[in-house]
């Protein structure tokens, strides 16, 4: 299934994400860059 995942660059979506990920779903994030800059 694919699954967007909001705040996926801090702790809790990122968890999210990675267990996500490991259960076989394909998964996008979108999160704000709060400093300008994706790292």
């Amino acid at each position: 299934m694919k699954i967007l995942v909001t705040g996926g660059r801090g702790f809790v979506g990122r968890a999210i994400a990675k267990k996500l990920i490991e259960l076989g779903h394909e998964v996008e994030t979108l999160s704000r860059a709060l400093h300008g800059r994706n790292k």
